[in-house]
């Protein structure tokens, strides 16, 4: 890989993945990507987006392994990475679903004590 390219950690599946490639196409990135390779060069020869596991993305870009990372918000919080946010790209939403025993004393989250862990 050549040092000069910028180096992007994208997720390597999904609609995150989908979602993504779209994105940096739009951007004008041309992209040609092997489905047997884990990296992909642009074009133009300025990037080389890397195929990545999504909870991995925050790590690799803390340790300067990659120099920016597409990953969810969700992801980043719960690895507790220490990166900036530097734009919010509005797709790749998740949801929480709470679920309890039919038993349990709680019916709300609200109802849930504030120093609770949830698995």
């Amino acid at each position: 890989m050549d040092e000069n390219r910028i180096k992007i950690a994208v997720p390597n599946k999904g609609r995150l993945f989908d979602e993504t490639i779209d994105l940096l196409e739009r951007a004008g990135m041309e992209i040609t990507k092997s489905d047997r390779k884990l990296y992909a060069n642009t074009h133009d020869g300025n990037y080389t987006l890397i195929f990545v596991r999504t909870q991995d993305i925050p790590s690799f870009v803390t340790d300067g392994v990659m120099d920016i990372g597409i990953t969810g918000q969700d992801i980043v919080a719960e690895v507790g990475a220490k990166v900036d946010e530097v734009l919010e790209l509005g797709f790749g939403g998740c949801r929480m679903i709470v679920a309890i025993a039919e038993d349990s004393p709680y019916n709300r989250v609200e109802d849930l004590p504030d120093n609770m862990k949830i698995a």
